[in-house]
């Protein structure tokens, strides 16, 4: 089934986690994580801000890519802090990463529906502004 990307423009709120993922029409994306977002647990690393990158859509599959350089990550320990920068400077190097490239199994006026290789399911619901 083939989708069309204008009805993706807009917000859309993961209903996993509550972060809101925005598409813009021009293939600019960005995605505002829930302000106790953690990254990973046991390192005490925290997402700040906005996540950006492009988008696209063919052949009914959703690719996010993202812009390593709109990554911003916290810590309270100096020690991770330090890892933080390094990881920040050397991301520099590499390609962008995707975050989504799902097909699409479900596209409403308010449900998205991506489900990636592994046939797991993320749901978003259209934000109304």
């Amino acid at each position: 089934m083939t989708y069309d990307a204008g009805n993706l423009h807009g917000a859309w709120e993961n209903l996993d986690d509550g972060s809101i993922l925005s598409l813009d029409a021009g293939g600019d994306f960005r995605v505002t994580p829930p302000s106790d977002s953690l990254v990973s647990d046991a390192l005490r690393v925290s997402v700040v801000g906005d996540v950006s990158g492009k988008w696209e859509v063919s052949d009914s599959k959703l690719k996010v890519s993202i812009n390593l350089r709109s990554i911003r990550l916290s810590s309270p320990s100096r020690l991770t802090r330090f890892g933080i920068t390094i990881f920040s400077f050397l991301s520099r190097f590499f390609h962008a990463p995707d975050m989504f490239d799902d097909e699409i199994t479900r596209l409403t006026d308010t449900d998205l529906w991506l489900e990636n290789s592994n046939g797991r399911v993320t749901k978003f619901r259209k934000k109304l502004r």
